[in-house]
Protein backbone atom coordinates (compact mmCIF):
# COMPACT_ATOMS: atom_id res chain seq x y z
CA UNK A 1 0.00 0.00 0.00
CA UNK A 2 0.95 3.38 -1.31
CA UNK A 3 2.00 5.96 2.00
CA UNK A 4 2.40 9.18 -0.14
CA UNK A 5 -1.32 9.95 -0.60
CA UNK A 6 -2.88 9.50 2.88
CA UNK A 7 -4.26 12.55 4.49
CA UNK A 8 -3.07 15.00 6.94
CA UNK A 9 -4.20 14.16 10.28
CA UNK A 10 -3.63 15.91 14.18
CA UNK A 11 -0.07 15.16 15.48
CA UNK A 12 0.57 15.04 19.03
CA UNK A 13 4.34 15.54 20.51
CA UNK A 14 4.14 12.74 23.47
CA UNK A 15 6.97 14.58 24.85
CA UNK A 16 6.09 18.40 25.11
CA UNK A 17 2.07 18.05 24.33
CA UNK A 18 2.07 20.11 20.95
CA UNK A 19 -0.69 18.95 18.91
CA UNK A 20 -0.56 20.56 14.95
CA UNK A 21 -2.33 19.33 11.50
CA UNK A 22 0.03 16.78 9.27
CA UNK A 23 1.96 13.98 8.54
CA UNK A 24 4.58 12.32 10.35
CA UNK A 25 7.18 11.08 7.87
CA UNK A 26 7.28 7.60 6.67
CA UNK A 27 8.98 6.01 4.33
CA UNK A 28 6.61 4.35 1.47
CA UNK A 29 7.61 1.15 0.35
CA UNK A 30 7.05 1.56 -3.39
CA UNK A 31 8.20 4.93 -3.31
CA UNK A 32 11.31 4.79 -1.53
CA UNK A 33 12.99 7.90 -3.07
CA UNK A 34 10.24 9.80 -2.44
CA UNK A 35 10.43 12.67 -0.11
CA UNK A 36 7.59 15.10 0.96
CA UNK A 37 8.96 18.27 2.90
CA UNK A 38 5.90 18.84 5.03
CA UNK A 39 5.87 15.73 6.40
CA UNK A 40 6.99 16.06 10.12
CA UNK A 41 9.95 14.35 11.25
CA UNK A 42 10.55 16.15 14.48
CA UNK A 43 8.53 18.17 17.11
CA UNK A 44 8.14 21.68 15.72
CA UNK A 45 8.58 22.15 19.39
CA UNK A 46 10.72 20.79 21.26
CA UNK A 47 12.95 18.45 18.25
CA UNK A 48 12.29 15.02 19.32
CA UNK A 49 12.13 12.68 16.94
CA UNK A 50 8.77 10.98 14.72
CA UNK A 51 9.02 8.09 17.25
CA UNK A 52 7.48 10.01 20.32
CA UNK A 53 5.05 11.36 18.08
CA UNK A 54 1.34 10.11 17.56
CA UNK A 55 -1.05 10.86 15.05
CA UNK A 56 -5.14 10.80 15.93
CA UNK A 57 -7.99 12.28 13.96
CA UNK A 58 -10.56 14.60 15.65
CA UNK A 59 -12.85 11.58 16.28
CA UNK A 60 -10.13 9.86 18.40
CA UNK A 61 -9.64 12.91 20.63
CA UNK A 62 -13.25 12.80 21.93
Amino acid sequence: MCLCTRPSTNVLCRVCGYITVGRIRRSCPQHSTTLYLMDLEQCPRCRTYSFMMQEFSTDEAK
